[in-house]
């Protein structure tokens, strides 16, 4: 585990451990949620989310599909209760600085680093970096969601394992789907899965 991984695991983990009983009995799920400051390739964070089931009765009548309301992210709660390497106060985030230190010498650690002038004379091979920073910073997240698992922290506060579901900039992305899939027993998530898979017939249809 590397010291941004550390960070993450650690910040995530003490935010869950502080929650009071009488909103972790009324939790479901978590979620990580993905972003890159000003669509930066090289400025990936990530937010801790949850929602309830009271916020789901609330928005299931407002939708046509109860089982959206459930799983998709524009109907759970939007407050970010932790936030890493994060610049902007969206979702409640708080500017992370030495979040942001740790991203910076983690990418330049991997070799992976590039200035505003490289991405502006090489445009394609700049693209090409910052989609493997991306790339591995998702895999970070997903042995961070692991690693909440597996040292206990689920279980100790909630009492019992609970999804986590990953979200990012589009509503149910690939992407986003894959790395909650990674990140999650299966037996877990089967209900999410199961709106997943009406979703994707809706969408094709």
């Amino acid at each position: 585990m590397n010291e941004f991984e550390t960070y993450i695991f650690q910040s995530f983990a003490r935010m869950i451990s502080s929650w009071d009983p009488s909103v972790v009995q009324d939790i479901y799920a978590l979620a990580f949620l993905i972003l890159n400051d000003d669509d930066d390739l090289r400025r990936p964070t990530v937010r801790l989310l949850y929602n309830t089931e009271m916020e789901w009765q609330r928005k299931r009548d407002k939708c046509p599909n109860p089982a959206e309301a459930r799983w998709n992210h524009p109907f759970w709660l939007q407050a970010a209760h932790a936030s890493i390497a994060t610049t902007y106060p969206d979702f409640g985030s708080q500017y992370d600085t030495k979040g942001i230190a740790l991203r910076e010498a983690w990418i330049k650690q991997q070799g992976w680093w590039y200035d505003d002038q490289f991405e502006e004379e090489d445009f394609e091979q700049a693209l090409e970096i910052g989609g493997r920073i991306c790339r591995e910073f998702d895999e970070m997240c997903v042995r961070v969601a692991a690693q909440l698992r597996d040292a206990g922290i689920l279980s100790q506060v909630f009492g019992r394992d609970l999804p986590i579901i990953f979200f990012d900039r589009e509503a149910l992305s690939p992407q986003a789907i894959e790395l909650t899939h990674q990140a999650n027993p299966q037996a877990l998530i089967s209900a999410y899965s199961a709106f997943i898979d009406e979703w994707e017939r809706w969408d094709g249809a």
